[in-house]
């Protein structure tokens, strides 16, 4: 990175411009979410259609009460990120790049990136399931034909399903991310003992 336009990279913007939506959607979590979420919908479809508000209720309830400590433990794992290592440590790990890249941006800008786009999901999914549980109130006692009913409530639920799981999947991501954040500390360490020069590259942390 020779200017600062490469390094500084604010709002929503720059999040997803060093974690791009194709990189979100070939992660094993976003994949192993979205056919798990229709394997359960259509699963219902076929044999307890009927119970379908049901289940949306009870996805629902999950959803409000599991991802607010989802998104506490996301920002906790940012916070120890952000707080570990002294400023000769923030320095060096700043010249570790991801040279997969077309345009590299350091090890540091990527690990921001991800922990912000999992929270920014966390917030969507939360969001999403109150707005859902408003609207359901709401709607129960509007008529409705049968058919219609039915593609509704599956599509709520293949939508309440998927954002719950990969809720809960993302923590893996969370984990992963600070396992290798962990590993570029030892990394600089043992350049730092060993007075060897960092490497220009490392691999990329993506799932």
């Amino acid at each position: 990175m020779n200017n600062y336009s490469d390094c500084f990279k604010p709002g929503f913007k720059g999040v997803f411009e060093l974690f791009p939506m194709h990189s979100l959607i070939q992660e094993k979590t976003f994949i192993i979410s979205c056919v798990l979420s229709v394997f359960v919908s259509v699963c219902i479809l076929i044999f307890d259609a009927d119970s379908f508000v049901q289940h949306i209720d009870l996805i629902l309830s999950f959803s409000v009460d599991i991802i607010p400590a989802l998104i506490g433990l996301s920002l906790a794992g940012l916070a120890v990120f952000m707080s570990q290592g002294e400023k000769k440590f923030m320095q060096r790990i700043t010249e570790l790049t991801l040279g997969s890249e077309k345009k590299p941006y350091s090890f540091y800008q990527k690990v921001n990136a991800s922990f912000a786009v999992t929270i920014i999901l966390q917030l969507i999914s939360l969001f999403v399931s109150i707005l859902l549980l408003v609207i359901k109130s709401i709607t129960l006692s509007i008529p409705v034909n049968p058919v219609w009913s039915i593609v509704v409530n599956f599509s709520a639920y293949l939508l309440c399903f998927f954002l719950f799981v990969y809720s809960m999947l993302s923590i893996i991501d969370v984990t992963a991310t600070l396992f290798s954040a962990g590993q570029a500390v030892n990394c600089t360490l043992f350049a730092e003992k060993n007075k060897k020069k960092l490497p220009q590259d490392i691999a990329n942390t993506d799932n």
